[in-house]
């Protein structure tokens, strides 16, 4: 046992982000090696066929214009496939997913004991800070499961993104600027959960006398003793500002965030317009080049929000409870 008398040593910071996934993608291989690489392919290849729509309605677009009646057909056999495709590997995919987190889920868990039976101190169960850690592993341990889906959605965009980006660049190279215009909304989205998740930690302890708070006015047993001493009133109020004050200091990071995140896209939004607009009149590009610009920005823009949002649970959640097991 520790001695309230002895010097607490200072806790230590949760270990580098990219490094703690990369020990929770190690630990997925050990226990489940064909499931975690079948997965992770299934996640890239269902990516493609999606990311080549922009192409085929170039062809559609070009074929209509020429009254080229067989590259018609041709595109629109091409457009089923791939709407086929994406949606057949994305099923299979998903399939395939859920019984690799079934399975390493009871790895994670019986791993997530074995280091917690394996502590020799009870400081862990005494020390806010460490309990502000263990939470998550303790009552929410799923997460480290869902953090595989997350990470292989997160490639299969940055996958999609990278094919689109190389359409657009056969159109004219300095599309390639439309991506770097995607950087604010991504560099948004990959600093807001750290700031979200920082303010959260800051109110953590009142958010646990809160939910304490909560569950001695409604558990049988103390909400017994509630009535009789009289203290529901009081009780009430303490637990509301306790809610007050763990939840304000995350609602001003979310505010803050958020518009710093609207400015963002709409950077993004205002460089797409512009790239349209340079296409179609400052180049003088075919119907068809315009069509493949205007399909392939819309789906750019459509990978940039979803890998943004895939970013944004990735560093966030997953990502945080990957640091804590680490």
């Amino acid at each position: 046992m520790t001695s309230s008398s002895e010097p607490r040593r200072p806790v230590d910071a949760l270990p580098p982000a990219l490094s703690s996934i990369w020990r929770l993608c190690v630990l997925g291989y050990r226990s489940e090696p064909g499931l975690i690489l079948a997965s992770f392919g299934l996640a890239l290849l269902s990516a493609l066929p999606d990311a080549l729509l922009a192409v085929w309605f170039k062809l559609l677009g070009a074929g209509a214009l020429a009254q080229d009646w067989g590259r018609v057909r041709f595109a629109l056999i091409a457009l089923g496939v791939s709407a086929t495709a994406t949606w057949f590997l994305q099923t299979v995919s998903t399939r395939v997913q859920r019984r690799f987190r079934d399975k390493v889920t009871i790895a994670l868990e019986s791993h997530v004991a074995t280091l917690l039976a394996s502590i020799s101190t009870i400081a862990h169960q005494e020390r806010p800070e460490y309990l502000d850690r263990l939470a998550v592993l303790r009552n929410q341990v799923f997460m480290l499961d869902h953090m595989y889906m997350s990470l292989f959605t997160t490639c299969g965009w940055i996958l999609r993104l990278g094919v689109t980006i190389v359409l657009l660049m056969s159109i004219h190279p300095a599309l390639v600027l439309l991506a770097l215009f995607a950087v604010p909304p991504v560099f948004t989205s990959s600093w807001r959960p750290a700031v979200e998740r920082q303010a959260y930690e800051r109110g953590a302890a009142a958010t646990r006398l809160a939910r304490h708070l909560f569950d001695l006015a409604t558990t049988a047993a103390p909400g017994k003793e509630v009535r009789v001493t009289r203290i529901a009133d009081r009780v009430v109020a303490d637990r509301r500002r306790a809610f007050d004050a763990g939840t304000r200091p995350v609602a001003a990071a979310r505010m803050a965030s958020a518009g710093w995140h609207t400015l963002g896209w709409a950077i993004f939004g205002g460089a797409y317009v512009g790239a349209i607009v340079f296409v179609a009149w400052g180049l003088g590009a075919p119907a068809g080049d315009v069509l493949l610009a205007l399909a392939a920005g819309s789906r750019l823009s459509f990978y940039v929000g979803g890998a943004v949002g895939e970013i944004g649970f990735l560093r966030g959640v997953w990502m945080d409870a990957a640091r804590r097991l680490a």
